[in-house]
């Protein structure tokens, strides 16, 4: 046996192994996958909303990402808003504040009010 075919088996083995630890990494991260998007559907993250009686308004602030819920808003302006005790998501739960919470377009940025239907 020469040189180049001793080389040539040598390149032959590594490129199989090669080969080989990329389909198992693919493998593995097709499993991966499949088990996250398996168990966040049949686990339920999100958190239980208040009744529509308790909270009929959604407000969304979406320069901080939050939504508040609650059943009386006052309208000062185009750009406030004052909520009359709101809830929000506090670790993974909604939580009532019986406060009222000032909410300005100038400090928070777009401010969307919407009815909640059933």
């Amino acid at each position: 046996m020469t040189f180049l075919d001793s080389t040539n088996q040598f390149a032959k083995l590594a490129l199989k192994i090669v080969i080989l630890i990329i389909l198992l990494a693919a493998l593995m991260w097709v499993g991966t996958c499949a088990y996250a998007n398996i168990v966040e559907r049949l686990g339920n993250n999100s958190p239980k909303m208040p009744e529509i009686d308790k909270a009929r308004y959604t407000v969304i602030v979406r320069s901080i990402g939050e939504t508040y819920l609650t059943n009386k808003y006052t309208k000062l302006s185009d750009t406030q808003y004052i909520l009359h005790g709101y809830w929000e998501v506090k670790n993974k739960k909604y939580r009532f504040h019986a406060i009222d919470l000032l909410l300005d377009e100038y400090y928070f940025g777009d401010i969307l009010v919407e009815r909640r239907v059933q």
